[in-house]
């Protein structure tokens, strides 16, 4: 083995001599570049100091809301941008830049179908604009004012089922008020919708009449004055899981994995664990009935997956839910309960076991089925797995099975 020693203080020293060389030379090449330059005068990028033309040819189109405006550019070489300044509500002022390799803009987020002024400004490299052209738009009806005139108010379970139309598929908030025990108007919830035939029920409420209101709002935080409807809810309750039974008398019923010794984690209140068919061949579907106990008027179901494992392997991902008074193999003796079939869908669109905080609210929450009403009501339930989240039918799973309605006979 062979030692070299370094002696530091040569090489801090030889290292300072060549810094210092470094920066004399530096200060040289300085001096003589200075010299050299002293008669030649440097003028800022853009010294322009007269103003563009203005846009021509103004042509303006008046849509839901908004306004097209298109026209032709002066033949200037600098221009870099054009300017539109207007005021679509009030003491709101925007500005809108649109490049000079388009001939139009879009002003959007006006309150009302009213004339409006907009000043159009050309501005050049130089950040000189020229003067303005003052038009006049005049907007037809806002969507969210169009979108408020076709909400209705109807009486569902637990709550108000609102309902609405939205021609153009524009993405609204809706806020919903309830009147409280006091007769004040408080804030229950809000959600956004792009549904071209919205609906929504509010839920939560036992079956007396009350006030309850709804606010349309749009993306420029234009919104609607209240709308309010005065509602009885239809009385809900959640079915009583201690009277379900496994019926296991269907030869097209699938086999279940531990029989009915499992069946207890679909209604244990937790998420943990899953309750599931036996592995086999993939037939095109999987299914299994249960007996409620009690005939009832279904308003929905909701269903989870097991926290660790949602959206993948044997977990529901497209089913369908009937009902029926008689036990009948045959599945023209049963009425689907809802418009189906139901499909499964992950938020984040991610693969496997991988979760977003969205994601995780999905599984927190599980996945809710809505009845449909006017089918009559029933005591038995039968499940059709179509698919899971292997796209195929090998097998089936569910961690938790709730149920509402109002019960018509125990």
């Amino acid at each position: 083995m062979v030692r070299k020693d370094i002696d530091m203080r040569n090489i801090r020293f030889n290292i300072f001599k060549t810094s210092v060389s470094v920066i004399i030379l530096a200060l040289m090449a300085g001096v003589i570049i200075t010299s050299c330059g002293e008669d030649k005068e440097y003028n800022p990028l853009y010294d322009d100091t007269i103003p563009p033309q203005p846009v021509t040819n103004v042509e303006i189109t008046n849509l839901n809301g908004k306004a097209e405006v298109s026209y032709e550019l002066p033949n200037e070489r600098d221009l870099s941008y054009v300017l539109a300044v207007c005021e679509p509500s009030p003491g709101v002022t925007r500005e809108v830049k649109t490049s000079i390799y388009s001939n139009k803009v879009l002003l959007e987020g006006f309150y009302l179908s009213q004339d409006f002024q907009v000043k159009l400004y050309t501005v050049d490299k130089a950040e000189l604009k020229s003067e303005p052209v003052t038009i006049t738009v005049h907007p037809e009806e806002p969507e969210y004012l169009t979108v408020g005139g076709t909400l209705e108010m109807a009486p569902d379970f637990g709550g108000p089922m609102i309902t609405w139309e939205n021609e153009y598929e524009s993405e609204l908030l809706l806020f919903c008020f309830a009147e409280d025990s006091l007769g004040q108007m408080k804030p229950s919830e809000s959600f956004i919708s792009t549904a071209q035939e919205g609906n929504y029920t509010i839920r939560g409420f036992d079956d007396t009449e009350r006030k309850f209101g709804v606010i349309v709002q749009d993306k420029w935080q234009n919104y609607t004055d209240t709308i309010f409807y005065t509602i009885t809810p239809k009385k809900e309750v959640e079915l009583d899981q201690s009277k379900w039974k496994l019926f296991t008398g269907f030869k097209d019923d699938t086999d279940l994995f531990s029989g009915e010794g499992n069946f207890k984690y679909l209604k244990d209140g937790k998420t943990n664990k899953v309750w599931k068919t036996t592995y086999g061949a993939n037939p095109p579907y999987l299914s299994y009935t249960i007996d409620l106990g009690v005939e009832t008027t279904f308003s929905r179901v909701k269903m989870w997956h097991d926290e660790g494992s949602a959206f993948t392997g044997s977990r529901f991902k497209i089913l369908e839910l009937y009902g029926s008074n008689e036990l009948e193999s045959d599945w023209s003796a049963w009425t689907m309960i809802h418009d189906g079939p139901y499909t499964v869908v992950k938020p984040s669109g991610l693969v496997g076991k991988n979760y977003t905080e969205e994601d995780k609210e999905a599984i927190k929450n599980g996945f809710e089925i809505i009845a449909t009403q006017g089918i009559g009501s029933f005591r038995y339930l039968r499940i059709k797995y179509i698919e899971n989240f292997e796209n195929r039918t090998a097998s089936a799973s569910c961690s938790e099975l709730r149920i509402y309605g109002e019960v018509i006979e125990e």
